[in-house]
């Protein structure tokens, strides 16, 4: 859990609807202090108690609106990396 990415998305003024920022927030709670992370759509469904078809939807939303990127890694096994992208979430 990194306390800075967390910080980060409670005391960021977005756009975000409360799916989307509860999930960011789920993604801050998994993530290390470079804000990545690889946490399942499963497993971020079931502690948001939201669908996983809402995760897939939050997830879009957050690369679209540049606070979050996602990259697919295969070694043996295939896992999706997210990165929250810190700097989208400071104010201006």
């Amino acid at each position: 859990m990194s306390i800075k990415m967390m910080s980060a998305v409670w005391d960021a003024k977005t756009c975000l609807t409360p799916s989307e920022k509860l999930v960011l927030l789920k993604i801050a709670d998994s993530a290390n202090d470079s804000g990545e992370c690889w946490p399942s759509q499963s497993n971020i469904a079931r502690q948001c108690e939201v669908s996983r078809e809402t995760v897939n939807r939050c997830l879009k939303q957050l690369e679209k609106y540049g606070f979050l990127k996602s990259q697919k890694k295969t070694k043996g096994y295939s896992v999706k990396v997210y990165k929250i992208k810190y700097d989208t979430l400071l104010p201006v």
